[in-house]
């Protein structure tokens, strides 16, 4: 413990890394730190889809869990965003319903309707996919 280093400073005081012990230490706003962008951590993104996929259960109840290729498709994007987009993008998958695997023979969709939700393709792109094939399906009803 040594006496604190601001002027007219007249009493001892422990400092904040000693009071840490070892511990954890809050600063804040102090020390920049680097998240490196997630198509650095590709490592991280499936334990990041699994517990995403457990704190968005609540919210959509009748989601299935993912399978397993699906969250290997999610490794192989590119994902120019944050961890935020991975959020979402797993929030899409559980309420829409996974994909199939490649190769898998293709299911006859629901009596409702299905959509034909592929994960490989960018978001805009799939977006007017399904709905102009929403669109179709409805003008023939």
């Amino acid at each position: 413990m040594s006496r604190s280093a601001f002027t007219g400073a007249s009493e001892d005081r422990v400092g904040m890394l000693e009071e840490a012990e070892g511990g954890t230490l809050f600063l804040d706003a102090v020390v920049p730190i680097r998240l490196p962008p997630l198509r650095e951590r590709i490592e991280d993104i499936p334990i990041l889809v699994r517990h995403l996929e457990q704190q968005l259960a609540s919210r959509i109840p009748a989601a299935a869990p993912l399978p397993e290729h699906v969250v290997n498709l999610f490794v192989e994007q590119s994902w120019p965003g944050n961890v935020r987009e991975l959020r979402n993008a797993v929030a899409r998958a559980l309420a829409l319903g996974a994909p199939e695997p490649a190769g898998s023979k293709p299911q006859s969709p629901p009596a409702s309707g299905g959509l034909d939700v592929r994960l490989d393709e960018p978001l805009l792109v799939g977006r007017s996919r399904v709905a102009r094939e929403y669109e179709k399906a409805y003008m023939e009803l």
